[in-house]
C-alpha cells in the first residue's frame, strides 16, 4: 500500500518544499533543505531538481570567537570542535553552495553571508567570491562580514556591483579592522535597482 504523502502532486509537494527554506549551511548540510529532500526518493528528487526556486536561499552564519582555552579542553593535544578548523567540512559547503548556485538555474537569489571569526577558511573565502559572482542575480543580500584578519580572496573582490536590476534588499556590515584592507571600493548603479526597498551599508 502506498504511503498517502508519496501520492502527493508534484505541486504540492512543492509548496511544501519551500516552506522549508532557507538552505541553511552547516557541517551537517546533507541533513538540510532540498540537500534531504532530494535524497527521499525518486519522485521527490524530481521535484527538487525541477524548481530552481528551491535552492535559491541560501544562509551561511558561522560565530566563532576565541577558541576554548585548557579550562575546558584538559586534555593536550585535543583541538576546538569548531568545524570551521575542519578544511573537509568548509570544503563540502564550499560544494554545496555551488550546487546550489547552479541548481538555482536564473533564479533571483537570497543570500544571507552572517561571518564572525578571527580567520575566515579558504572555503568560506571561495563562498563569498562566488556570492559576488551572482550579484547581478541578488534580489535580497545581507552580509555581515565581521572577519578581521586580512584575506586575499576577499581583498581582491570586485565591489562594482553595476546594474542590480532583481535588488530589493542590500545590507553590508564590514568589520572596522577589514575595511582598510580592501582594494576596491562599494559601487551600485541605482538605477536599475527599481524594486530597492532597503538598503544599509555600515
Amino acid at each position: 500500500m502506498t504511503s498517502a504523502i508519496l501520492r502527493l502532486a508534484p505541486d504540492v509537494l512543492f509548496e511544501i518544499f519551500s516552506l522549508c527554506g532557507p538552505t541553511v549551511f552547516a557541517d551537517q548540510i546533507s541533513c538540510a533543505a532540498p540537500f534531504n529532500f532530494s535524497e527521499v526518493c525518486r519522485s521527490w528528487r524530481a521535484v527538487s531538481l525541477e524548481r530552481p526556486s528551491l535552492w535559491a536561499s541560501l544562509n551561511l552564519t558561522v560565530y566563532h570567537g576565541a577558541c576554548p582555552d585548557s579550562l575546558f579542553f584538559p586534555t593536550p593535544g585535543v583541538p576546538c570542535p569548531h568545524f570551521i578548523h575542519s578544511p573537509s567540512i568548509c570544503d563540502r559547503i564550499l560544494r554545496a553552495w555551488k550546487h546550489c548556485i547552479e541548481r538555482s538555474s536564473k533564479c533571483p537569489l537570497d543570500i544571507t553571508l552572517d561571518l564572525t571569526t578571527d580567520t575566515l577558511p579558504t572555503g568560506f573565502a571561495e563562498v563569498v567570491r562566488t556570492t559576488f559572482e551572482e550579484h547581478h542575480r541578488w534580489r535580497t543580500c545581507c552580509i555581515d562580514y565581521m572577519v578581521t584578519t586580512d584575506n586575499l580572496t576577499i581583498t581582491e573582490l570586485d565591489f562594482s556591483l553595476g546594474c542590480q536590476p532583481n535588488l530589493e534588499i542590500l545590507s553590508f556590515r564590514i568589520a572596522d579592522g577589514f575595511r582598510s584592507y580592501l582594494e576596491n571600493p562599494i559601487l551600485l548603479d541605482m538605477s536599475a535597482s527599481t524594486p530597492l526597498t532597503k538598503m544599509k551599508i555600515l
